[in-house]
């Protein structure tokens, strides 16, 4: 599944948006060096947590239903309201694990990262954001929401009665693919690397 793609970009992109707003209003006061409290205010000011949480609400669905289809249209009406069920199951899973306050300590995390970095107070983006205890968080929403599934539900939907309900959880967990950890710069090295292609596509027309 594309699912820790969409959450990488989503936090990096507003990460530096809610770093640019913060630099261009703070320029335009005082012409002086980045200030790391500055941008934890502009985090809270701009709802930058909420907005993020919004988004991550907003498309996780979609990403999910392609991850579990392929991308391809499910006609069948049980097929359909087996993936809608997992879809729904899914993403409030998720969605719940990553909640605004904890997008809000790794926002203020990252953008203290970038203005120590442009301040010329370290050589290097160093940001590590940790996901384990939400992976962990992730499958306990999991297993909370198919206790709620009936024996047959569970056999239709995924082929093991409520016994397995551990099992299935953690096996949904693992084919989300995310790591414990998210490397700030490596994942900058990426979304550079993506802006190059994409610059070189555009250019080509």
């Amino acid at each position: 599944m594309k699912v820790l793609k969409i959450i990488v970009l989503t936090l990096l992109t507003i990460a530096f948006i809610g770093y640019g707003m913060g630099f261009m209003m703070y320029s335009g006061l005082n012409n002086t060096l980045l200030n790391q409290q500055y941008y934890r205010s502009v985090v809270d000011d701009y709802n930058i947590s909420t907005i993020v949480h919004g988004q991550l609400a907003e498309m996780i669905p979609e990403i999910v239903r392609d991850g579990l289809t392929g991308g391809n249209p499910v006609t069948d009406p049980m097929q359909k309201a087996a993936v809608d069920s997992q879809v729904a199951l899914i993403s409030s899973a998720i969605t719940d694990a990553f909640d605004e306050a904890w997008i809000g300590e790794q926002t203020v995390m990252v953008t203290d990262d970038v203005t120590q970095f442009l301040n010329g107070e370290s050589s290097s983006l160093s940001a590590v954001i940790d996901l384990k205890s939400k992976l962990n968080k992730i499958k306990q929403n999991i297993a909370t929401g198919l206790e709620e599934y009936s024996d047959a539900e569970l056999f239709a939907i995924f082929g093991a009665p409520r016994a397995y309900i551990p099992m299935i959880s953690q096996q949904i967990v693992e084919k989300l693919g995310l790591p414990e950890t998210l490397v700030i710069a490596d994942l900058v090295k990426i979304q550079l690397q993506e802006l190059l292609k994409w610059s070189q596509v555009i250019f080509k027309h």
